[in-house]
């Protein structure tokens, strides 16, 4: 069911709404200033912790970026202090053998030197072209 009310011209909505403020009650001023302060109250508080979670994000880029590199240079550095270790104690332990190696007798050494000669020959074919 449809209700078919004129549409009420421009200046009857004017006469409507002058009629509608006319009847409210005046505004007291202490009311108005007291709501006026509670409202400003509640804006600076709300603006306080709005700006905690607003940090600009360039910022957060360079930190985030800054511990990067700090951990890859830390990495770096610690892995270059390993493999300087491990030389110095390959460097010993080679210095070891050869004192070793130079005690060693003189046969042995030629008969090593034989063998690796020889042993080319006697050694299974691991790579061989094929031809077509």
């Amino acid at each position: 069911m449809t209700h078919r009310f004129p549409i009420p011209s421009d200046a009857e909505i004017e006469s409507l709404i002058v009629q509608a403020l006319e009847s409210l009650p005046n505004a007291e001023q202490s009311r108005l200033s007291l709501i006026e302060g509670k409202l400003l109250q509640k804006a600076k508080k709300d603006k306080s912790q709005n700006n905690l979670n607003k940090i600009p994000w360039w910022i957060v880029l360079l930190l985030a970026g800054g511990f990067a590199t700090a951990a890859w240079w830390v990495g770096e550095i610690s892995v270059g202090d390993r493999v300087l270790n491990n030389d110095d104690q390959s460097s010993e332990i080679n210095g070891e053998k050869q004192l070793e190696s130079n005690k060693e007798e003189p046969d042995k050494k030629e008969m090593r030197e034989a063998d690796k000669d020889h042993g080319d020959e006697e050694s299974p074919i691991i790579y061989q072209r094929e031809s077509f």
